[in-house]
């Protein structure tokens, strides 16, 4: 939906701006179309059932967000990705490692010793069991920019996921607004269907008083009965489309599709006049897919950095501490049979030659560098070419709704003149019918153009980056 100002939505989201709201509805549309009164409202809830999801367009985008499956998987990999910079983080912070060991030496090693010129004597070393643990300590004080550069790769792509999502979340929430305006479509049309029934019944029953009388041919019977079935199939190939639209919603939103469902909102017209060159400025501004590719170019080109930085050498800190226990005499040590050792140090690594397998990697981290450059370009590209688009869609289907309604009232017109003509003799019920049929397809004709044209607002509103974040519904749903 459309609003005229971003601080007119709670917590002011950025919303497409419009002027002056000018509302046609369903209702007004068809209130007067075949002359019974205002549509049939539509029923709180089935008979029998008490667990009919009453819900408006906003209500089933949350709840598409809090309970539907791709919101659900968008989540997950968003946070997937976050434990990256975890990761980085970690090759900046200390390494302690544990090592033990037990070794029962079932034949004792020996050692060798010259006593005399060709006298060799043997000794056995070590005892029957011998116990051994110790800690070792490694920090990195300097990796020539690898470190760095890697965690600010690994916070650059946890960026682009996290934007990635809420592009996602917005695209869910296109989707589901247009899913939405497609049950309310197929409700308004099965309410055309129906009340095109009635009328031909009603039609029938006119006419089988006036063939009783004599003043009318059994012909126009005939006909009347015929447009009374074609009507019926009709009707129902409006009911079967409402349901086949309503499980289509329902898997969006995470609905049992057995749950039945009533939309509270209808359709609507809000006249949009944004200009497109304020849309496409927003759009650059705002569109979440487009931020998302500038953070991966930007952790692409860290990541270059920090592979050219492989051949560079690192120096680390180590230090390690140990005890050795050695007996022959039970199992565990006594205090005479054990030992401790403590050491620190600095060691420096200067990778010399790989294969040339680093040179490989940073010419692939550099080409890839590049290409991310490029495709940032390339969406800001299909950004414009989208606003463009949507923003043109917006504005041909609002003329076709105007030429619509004019078509509607015309013909709401011809149809009266029609019944006097035929109620006083002056035409055929073929011309009657006719008058009815073109009534009949003006209606229809209003419902999809307000159903493309709300279609095409929530499209475009994605197009310039409006809509909810993938975060908003857990934080809904912690309150």
């Amino acid at each position: 939906m459309a609003y005229p100002h971003p601080t007119d939505r709670p917590g002011g989201e950025p919303v497409i701006h419009v002027g002056r709201a000018t509302r046609v509805t369903i209702a007004l549309a068809l209130g007067a179309a075949l002359g019974v009164g205002a549509p049939r409202a539509q029923p709180a809830a089935p008979w029998g059932s008490a667990d009919t999801l009453r819900l408006g367009v906003d209500a089933a985008v949350r709840l598409a967000l809090g309970e539907g499956v791709e919101a659900a998987i968008a989540r997950q990999e968003v946070a997937a990705a976050a434990t990256i910079v975890g990761i980085a983080r970690s090759y900046a912070l200390p390494s302690v490692d544990f090592l033990g060991s037990y070794v029962r030496n079932l034949k004792k090693p020996v050692i060798f010793f010259e006593i005399d010129p060709g006298d060799v004597q043997s000794f056995e070393i070590g005892q029957d069991n011998a116990w051994t643990a110790g800690l070792a300590l490694r920090q990195t004080l300097w990796a020539s920019g690898r470190v760095r550069s890697g965690y600010r790769s690994a916070q650059e792509r946890a960026a682009a996921a996290a934007l990635s999502g809420d592009d996602m979340a917005a695209g869910i929430a296109r989707d589901v607004r247009s899913a939405c305006y497609g049950v309310m479509l197929a409700g308004a049309q099965t309410e055309i269907a129906r009340r095109a029934l009635e009328q031909a019944r009603r039609n029938v029953a006119q006419i089988s008083v006036r063939v009783g009388k004599g003043v009318t041919p059994e012909f126009e019977m005939l006909r009347a009965q015929v447009t009374v079935a074609n009507r019926r199939a009709l009707h129902t190939r409006a009911r079967n489309a409402e349901s086949t639209t309503q499980e289509a919603l329902k898997r969006l939103i995470g609905v049992a599709l057995e749950r039945p469902i009533v939309m509270t909102d209808s359709l609507s017209f809000v006249d949009y006049v944004e200009p497109l060159e304020a849309v496409l400025a927003r759009a650059l501004a705002s569109r979440r897919d487009l931020a998302a590719a500038r953070r991966t170019a930007q952790s692409a080109e860290f990541e270059y950095r920090a592979r050219a930085a492989n051949d560079m050498p690192l120096l680390y800190f180590d230090a390690s501490a140990g005890w050795l226990g050695e007996t022959s005499d039970g199992v565990w040590p006594g205090d005479r049979e054990t030992a401790t050792s403590a050491s620190i140090g600095l060691t420096l690594a200067w990778p010399i030659f790989d294969g040339l397998r680093n040179r490989s990697e940073t010419r692939a981290a550099r080409a890839n560098a590049e290409a991310s450059r490029l495709r940032v370009r390339q969406v800001e590209q299909i950004v414009r070419l989208e606003v463009r688009s949507g923003w043109a869609e917006v504005q041909a289907v609002a003329e076709e709704n105007v030429a619509a309604g004019e078509a509607l009232a015309l013909a709401r017109r011809a149809y009266e003149i029609a019944q006097v003509r035929y109620h006083t003799g002056m035409s055929t019920l073929v011309e009657l019918l006719d008058a009815e049929l073109a009534l009949i397809e003006s209606a229809l004709n209003v419902s999809e153009t307000l159903y493309r044209y709300n279609v095409a607002l929530a499209r475009l509103a994605y197009s310039v980056g409006e809509g909810p974040l993938l975060g908003e519904a857990e934080e809904e749903g912690t309150r």
